[in-house]
């Protein structure tokens, strides 16, 4: 599937399958804690780490960072993996404690 076809990616086209009940959430304490579990840890085989990694690269291909999901999914996967993106949330956290 191309991204320039009316259905765009899937997870199946990308790889990936990835069902309904893999990333419905809990309570948001327990999706606060699966959050710092998956990303503390670089954790991409978790369906919700290939989830968030796909809505990122959605959105890296909106705002013309890629030319398409398919160049996007693996930067996104990969910032999970290497704890970049790990980091970057602590970084913003602690901004924002120091704001306060």
């Amino acid at each position: 599937t191309s991204i320039n076809s009316p259905s765009g990616p899937t997870t199946s086209s990308l790889g990936l399958s990835i069902d309904e009940s893999d990333i419905t959430g809990g309570t948001a304490v327990e999706n606060a804690q699966l959050f710092t579990r998956l990303f503390s840890e670089g954790n991409v085989d978790h369906p919700i780490s290939q989830w968030v990694s796909l809505n990122v690269a959605a959105c890296l291909y909106c705002v013309g960072k890629v030319s398409s999901i398919y160049e996007g999914y693996p930067i996104a996967l990969n910032a999970i993996e290497n704890k970049s993106a790990w980091n970057k949330f602590l970084e913003i956290k602690n901004e924002g404690l120091a704001v306060r």
